[in-house]
């Protein structure tokens, strides 16, 4: 070997550094070591001292001695996968955080990362996203420095100190109601789209059912794509809910439980949805499960994205879960906070009243009816 090889040669402040840099391999990944000695430091022996690291560190990385470094944000990122199962879907979301804002810190140790470090990455996203986003991204985080800890490495969560920026400009509320007359019309063209071959009018009727069966009961899109024939009882007109259609951890368009304990239940249904199930579902679905396309699950993302070409073209403004909002709405009107929240299958009743709004009428009554002293 060389007696300059591996060991560069820099001018500092105060004299030459003489700086090793080494490539070993760990676990079959290619890494870098490196260590500089100046002669601010040690004077006339920087060099021999230099020389003298580097065959000593060369010999341990040939006996498969390596250095003991922090593993990397990338390392941590895939490892908390490992340790905080999640299923695909959320794997998916926070992989996309992951390529937005963290990535550029993928080979940096976790302990070199500062709290700065993390505020800006949080700020960046945040110049074209919201505050609500901003905080997603930095459940990620919080999740890679808690998977450091569970390797029981001594690094502390450099996110407590970490803030999300508020929203550059306010936020408009999306719009969660719909009238019925607009309800009709969007049901309306809805079986008319695609109706001009079979497949798009099986696709069509089998949506307008799912929207129905919203409508009467307030459940949840993928609660009503896991329902089975058993779970309907058309006797005593009660859907039993206890599961949906959702993602395992790696495949998509699977029967998993229930969102929570909460969402398990049973909702009673009308005579009219009765009908509709008996007519339109019963009578024309052959699968265990009722609402199939071409015996196949439905989709959620597939679902949405059809309903939002039928609001596009139609110029109705219009999103399925305007359905559970309306229920929720017309329920507080007649029924107390603990009805509605078990009937829509949520944890607390805050969330119940926090999905029904009050129209326009009914504030002006509130204001009408005012007594003032």
């Amino acid at each position: 070997m060389k007696k300059d090889e591996h060991i560069t040669v820099s001018n500092g402040k105060k004299g030459k550094v003489y700086t090793v840099r080494l490539v070993y391999f760990h676990k079959g990944k290619r890494k870098f070591y490196e260590r500089a000695f100046s002669e601010a430091k040690y004077g006339a022996d920087a060099k021999a001292c230099a020389i003298f690291h580097r065959n000593e560190k060369m010999a341990e990385f040939q006996a498969g001695i390596v250095p003991q470094t922090a593993p990397t944000v990338g390392e941590l990122f895939e490892r908390k996968f490992e340790l905080f199962p999640c299923r695909l879907k959320t794997r998916l979301q926070h992989e996309y955080f992951f390529r937005q804002a963290i990535q550029q810190y993928e080979n940096v140790p976790i302990d070199k990362i500062k709290a700065s470090d993390v505020q800006a990455s949080v700020n960046r996203y945040c110049e074209t996203h919201t505050h609500d986003m901003g905080g997603k991204l930095l459940s990620v985080w919080r999740q890679i420095f808690k998977a450091a800890q569970l390797e029981e490495l001594n690094i502390a969560d450099k996110t407590m100190a970490v803030v999300v920026p508020k929203d550059a400009v306010p936020v408009k509320k999306r719009n969660v109601m719909i009238s019925d007359e607009d309800l009709k019309a969007f049901l309306d063209a809805l079986l008319e789209y695609n109706s001009d071959n079979p497949r798009g009018r099986e696709t069509a009727l089998v949506y307008w059912c799912v929207l129905q069966v919203m409508y009467y009961t307030g459940m949840r899109p993928a609660e009503v794509f896991a329902l089975q024939r058993r779970d309907i009882d058309l006797e005593r007109k009660e859907i039993r809910i206890s599961k949906a259609v959702g993602s395992s951890t790696d495949k998509k368009g699977q029967i998993v439980p229930a969102k929570t304990i909460n969402a398990i239940r049973s909702v009673p249904f009308t005579q009219a949805l009765a009908d509709i199930l008996s007519d339109c579902v019963f009578g024309l679905q052959p699968d265990d499960f009722v609402f199939t396309i071409e015996g196949n699950l439905i989709d959620v993302d597939y679902f949405t994205n059809h309903i939002h070409l039928v609001s596009k073209k139609s110029g109705i403004q219009f999103h399925s879960y305007m359905l559970r909002h309306k229920f929720a709405t017309d329920m507080q009107k007649t029924q107390s906070p603990r009805t509605v929240q078990d009937l829509l299958g949520h944890a607390t009743f805050q969330m119940s009243v926090e999905y029904a709004r009050s129209d326009e009428d009914e504030r002006r009554k509130a204001i009408e009816d005012r007594k003032l002293s």
